[in-house]
């Protein structure tokens, strides 16, 4: 399986190389795609250019999830209108057929995107606020509406231990107003019919429909990157905004399931809360900033009613959450 998917990236890369364009990289369908095929026969097809202004995150998708195409890159970095599928058979015809019909297929395919993308604008994220109450974050703590009001309220304590929260390595302050609209906005995308199809893209549309509804790309920035890092590998937010929304939402989640006693064991985490600690921790440390941890706990914790902690049996939670830290 190593030499078929070192073949397929030698022959994936010559054919992007001989149309002047890169492979986006993608080391996990690169991976994936090796395991579905025996004889690899890369073919290029194309996009049509009437999709292209859609943003290149959907198009990616697309291709990526429900496809398994390759996407590439010009020399100037922009996703190009071409993508390569990886057949599994040579034919007389060089794969014109094939190509025709994965051509086919991912018209129709980004036809939906493309819908989704130009009826999703015609409605104000804030005006998608109200469905946010339909839908459930946990059976224990209450909607994503309900999250969502946590988390703006993290993001004014925040505000109040420094107005313009800073970071040392980033030249600029957070700004008090686009955090608040940032922690406002930043689930709104979940009832969007974007993100309802491609729930990859939540936080990554909230961003690019904030800034075409708000006129603020700080806004939308913030927006995007809050569900960052989302690994070990991945980038924390690139903005004092986005990092403060992030670190409320993580903060939020850690401190709701150390209420209700739902923690993980061992190998299991489900709700990803090691990654949302790490991922604050990294952000505190990346960012060259001192934070009161027990005060920020606590802050979080007083957000929820105050019958979750009674009836957890245990006033200690906050305490057991500030030990996994450490």
């Amino acid at each position: 399986r190593a030499r078929r998917l070192a073949l397929i990236k030698e022959k994936a890369e010559a054919l992007a190389a001989s149309e002047g364009l890169v492979l986006v990289d993608d080391a996990g369908l690169l991976a994936e795609v090796a395991g579905l095929v025996e004889w690899p026969v890369p073919l290029m097809g194309k996009i049509d250019d009437e999709f292209m202004d859609v943003p290149e995150e959907v198009l990616v998708s697309v291709m990526r999830t429900h496809q398994k195409y390759l996407a590439l890159r010009d020399k100037d970095g922009q996703l190009a209108p071409r993508f390569i599928t990886i057949a599994n058979i040579e034919t007389a015809d060089k794969g014109a057929k094939i190509i025709a019909g994965n051509e086919r297929v991912l018209r129709a395919r980004l036809s939906d995107a493309r819908f989704f993308w130009d009826e999703d604008r015609k409605t104000d994220l804030s005006a998608r606020k109200p469905e946010l109450e339909k839908v459930t974050f946990h059976a224990k703590l209450g909607t994503v509406s309900d999250k969502t009001d946590r988390i703006e309220k993290l993001v004014a304590y925040f505000a109040n231990i420094e107005s313009g929260f800073s970071f040392e390595d980033l030249s600029q302050n957070a700004s008090d107003e686009v955090a608040s609209e940032a922690a406002a906005l930043c689930k709104a995308d979940l009832v969007t019919g974007m993100v309802y199809e491609f729930p990859e893209l939540q936080g990554i549309m909230g961003g690019y429909y904030a800034a075409l509804q708000i006129g603020d790309d700080k806004v939308g920035n913030a927006i995007r990157d809050h569900y960052k890092p989302l690994g070990p590998n991945d980038a924390i937010p690139a903005t004092s905004e986005g990092r403060l929304v992030a670190m409320s939402d993580k903060m939020d989640t850690l401190a709701g399931f150390w209420l209700i006693d739902e923690l993980p064991t061992g190998s299991k985490d489900p709700y990803a809360l090691r990654r949302a600690s790490l991922g604050i921790i990294r952000m505190l440390i990346e960012g060259g900033r001192r934070l009161n941890l027990d005060g920020f706990i606590n802050a979080a914790m007083q957000n929820y009613p105050a019958s979750l902690s009674a009836s957890s049996g245990d006033s200690s939670a906050s305490e057991r959450l500030r030990l996994f830290f450490i």
